[in-house]
């Protein structure tokens, strides 16, 4: 462990893991968070917490102050059952901003519904779901939650028939947004897919679909990821470009709920949900 003093405030740090996530209480708080090619946890005493996060170390280190603001999603005994099946009986918990809540479970366990009804695209049978803003904004709407969540899942579909930027500028208007080219560019390049960007979808290989599904899932910018198996049918590159990506979306102080069995995958979490199946 080391410990820097910063004024009257102290920080130590000690590994940890996890990729970001923080404990606050009044007068301290502790954040775990990637640094100098490590994990460390990030505590913090007799500080008062500021409004904004602020940058400590350089970028390339992504030490940040907890996340102010963002979107928090609570979730209290939710069950779903499709008629005489039960999926799950009663599952509760809190997503934070700067947080990647996983779930995990066997197949079968229910990991791709709890995130359909987080998400708001099906109704649970019993419980409650609430998107809450913590910048002071209170209770975000249902009909709200489309356009400050973005979804990557094994069963979204893509048009084989459009291009992958007529497929980005589509799943926008969806959203009631009017997408600018130079940002579908910019997402597409991000994902490695500029070069493809006028192919039809209906010849793009498995992993470069998997690829246009993040591309429109950041295109807008989301306070809130959904990533039910995000690293499906990517290659080795592509894999380490998500956890690239998935550490800036949290260190940005994004809310990220995390699907998987990946054991990779699973050590993203700060947070955890085991469905039992």
């Amino acid at each position: 462990m080391s410990r820097l003093a910063f004024g009257s405030s102290i920080f130590d740090f000690f590994p940890r893991g996890g990729l970001g996530g923080r404990r606050c209480s009044r007068d301290s708080c502790a954040t775990k968070t990637p640094w100098a090619g490590g994990v460390f946890e990030f505590r913090i005493s007799n500080f008062e917490l500021p409004r904004t996060p602020y940058s400590l170390l350089p970028p390339s280190h992504d030490i940040f102050w907890p996340v102010a603001e963002g979107i928090r999603i609570e979730f209290s005994d939710v069950a779903k059952r499709f008629d005489e099946r039960v999926v799950f009986r009663s599952v509760s918990g809190v997503a934070d901003p700067g947080e990647v809540l996983a779930v995990t479970g066997p197949n079968g366990s229910g990991k791709s519904t709890l995130l359909t009804i987080l998400c708001g695209l099906l109704r649970p049978t019993r419980g409650e779901v609430r998107y809450r803003s913590l910048g002071g904004g209170g209770e975000v709407a249902r009909d709200e939650w489309k356009r400050v969540l973005g979804v990557v899942a094994p069963a979204m579909s893509l048009y084989e028939e459009l291009d992958a930027m007529e497929n980005l500028r589509f799943f926008e208007r969806v959203r009631g947004l009017d997408p600018a080219e130079h940002r579908c560019r910019e997402c597409l390049d991000q994902v490695g897919l500029d070069p493809s960007r006028r192919t039809p979808v209906g010849g793009f290989s498995t992993g470069m679909h998997q690829r246009l599904k993040i591309a429109q899932a950041m295109l807008h910018d989301p306070q809130v990821l959904f990533l039910d198996e995000p690293g499906s049918n990517l290659d080795p590159e592509g894999r380490d470009w998500l956890e690239s990506w998935v550490r800036e979306s949290v260190a940005g102080g994004k809310t990220v709920i995390l699907a998987t069995n990946d054991p990779r995958e699973m050590e993203w979490g700060t947070r955890r949900v085991a469905l039992a199946g």
